[in-house]
């Protein structure tokens, strides 16, 4: 199915994986700001391993006008290879951001995270992520 007439989950209570393996991510020092810096520490080639940065800016109430800025939560996963043609190292990357008001309850937030896993991984949206396909 394509994107134009895609769907999202929405009142899901899980997500359900099949086959694969965990990697365990740990914090290896990078400094991050308001964040963390986590990598897969069971790979040995620095230049391959596989790492993550997790960033948090909490909502404010701006004073003057009583109004919250919204919260602002993001996770890169950076996948580096080795080009076969060029031996340089590439970073494929992907990023996620969620910014919520803070009057989302924490059930509108978590089904906000499960629609924008339908993005990632739903049927209709595969072509999308493996060729660019729009149709």
């Amino acid at each position: 199915m394509p994107i134009n007439g895609g769907s999202v989950i929405t009142g899901a209570t899980g997500v359900a994986y099949t086959g694969g393996s965990y990697l365990a991510l740990s914090a290896d020092g990078v400094v991050v700001p308001n964040g963390i810096h986590v990598s897969a520490m069971s790979q040995d080639d620095f230049r391959t391993r596989e790492h993550a940065t997790f960033k948090n800016r909490n909502p404010s109430l701006n004073p003057l006008t009583g109004e919250w800025t919204k919260s602002k939560r993001e996770a890169v996963y950076v996948v580096p290879t080795v080009d076969a043609v060029t031996g340089k190292t590439v970073f494929n990357t992907v990023r996620q951001t969620i910014e919520a008001h803070p009057s989302l309850t924490a059930a509108q937030r978590l089904d906000l995270q499960f629609k924008a896993s339908t993005l990632l991984l739903g049927d209709s949206y595969l072509p999308f992520w493996s060729t660019g396909n729009l149709g």
